[in-house]
């Protein structure tokens, strides 16, 4: 069993990154025009943690349960990110449901390319 310490540490810290952008005031995070590309972003940095959530165990281990479990978790972190964070710990960001169908669409192609890529190598 390989212990794959540097893909599940890598994964921590991107999670840690994503709560602390979701706890800034908008105010500090908006960047003029890109924010009328709010859902692609959405959708990369959840692409990117779905991808970086199935990294964390080897293609080995991927099997439908695991594959379930992990988008189940993703879905479920989204939804606190973007309901429990935004609303009740900022007083300046709006929970947005487009913003979670996002979260969780690049959350399942996160997985799916991770999935596509290791399933190449076994």
């Amino acid at each position: 069993m390989i212990n794959r310490i540097p893909q599940k540490s890598l994964f921590l810290l991107y999670m840690i990154l994503i709560i602390s952008v979701s706890l800034m005031p908008s105010s500090v995070i908006k960047i003029g025009y890109l924010w009328k590309y709010d859902k692609i972003i959405h959708f990369i940095e959840y692409l990117i943690l779905g991808f970086l959530l199935l990294n964390c165990f080897s293609p080995n281990n991927y099997v439908v349960k695991i594959l379930v479990l992990v988008f189940i978790c993703l879905t479920i972190f989204s939804g606190i990110d973007e309901f429990i964070i935004q609303k009740f710990f900022t007083n300046t960001r709006i929970p947005d449901i487009n913003d979670w169908l996002m979260d969780i669409s690049g959350s399942f192609f996160g997985v799916v390319i991770r999935y596509l890529i290791g399933y190449k190598v076994k």
